[in-house]
């Protein structure tokens, strides 16, 4: 589940916020009443969504967007919907690309609000199976050796031949990488042998 934080400075859209996040839709959240504060908070919690006022006082959503970003980096970054009473022309633009991953004019219908929380939390849950898999790959190829394309073994002993004139067993060339082999007994070998 996400965890929101709200930053808006006027009072009723605030308590209005509140309630919808937690009453109603049942989101674990946090709430401030501006930009510095935001940026403070974010740094404290884990928050994986932040609905951020554009106008506010000490700190405008535009100036904590710029702080998250500079703090964040594609593991960490929240996602972020603007939450404003802007309407010029060219404002949800502009603020998509400064950093928001979303725009909503108020007043807005809450349904809507839903809806685009609803997107976010998909959008949370790729990313944090994206990490899961690049950790998985990181310990995956760092517990690995290749072995080089189209590497000569010699027919008789089955040595590898690391270059024109060195040859080294396969325990031998696993060992100069920090790596060790197990021993056992393929199928076919056991069924032959035993």
């Amino acid at each position: 589940m996400l965890n929101i934080l709200i930053a808006e400075d006027d009072q009723v859209a605030r308590k209005m916020l509140e309630f919808m996040v937690g009453k109603l839709w049942g989101y674990n959240f946090k709430s401030v009443t501006n930009g510095l504060k935001a940026v403070e908070e974010f740094k404290k919690g884990d928050y994986s969504l932040l609905l951020l006022d554009w106008m506010m006082p000490e700190m405008d959503g535009m100036a904590v967007i710029e702080e998250i970003n500079n703090m964040t980096d594609h593991t960490t970054r929240p996602y972020i919907i603007m939450v404003t009473t802007r309407d010029e022309s060219g404002d949800n633009i502009r603020a998509l690309e400064h950093g928001a991953d979303d725009f909503i004019q108020k007043p807005f219908d809450k349904g809507e609000l839903l809806a685009r929380i609803k997107v976010a939390e998909r959008i949370h849950a790729l990313r944090l199976k994206f990490i899961d898999e690049i950790r998985a790959y990181h310990e995956l190829i760092s517990n690995s050796v290749a072995i080089p394309k189209n590497s000569t073994v010699c027919m008789y002993c089955n040595k590898l031949r690391i270059s024109a004139d060195k040859w080294k067993t396969l325990d031998e060339y696993l060992l100069s990488f920090g790596g060790a082999a197990s021993h056992g007994i393929c199928p076919d070998c056991q069924s032959h042998h035993h």
